[in-house]
């Protein structure tokens, strides 16, 4: 795969970023469904990487549009 240049490693992924790609999603104006469908796959890659950034950043903050 092609890199990019904000691409980070997956053990980097911090809470902070999780909350930074769901404030771009929403000022996309997209969905609610839709940034939930997406932040769902986060965290699903997050649990099968073994990555807690995921319940980090819920218990940091709270999804709510």
């Amino acid at each position: 795969m092609l890199k990019k240049e904000h691409d980070i490693p997956l053990e980097q992924i911090r809470p902070s970023h999780i909350h930074q790609y769901q404030n771009f999603l929403e000022k996309r104006e997209l969905s609610s469904t839709t940034v939930r469908i997406y932040l769902t796959l986060i965290k699903v890659i997050c649990l099968c990487t073994n990555n807690s950034s995921y319940n980090l950043y819920f218990s940091m903050y709270s999804y709510k549009r």
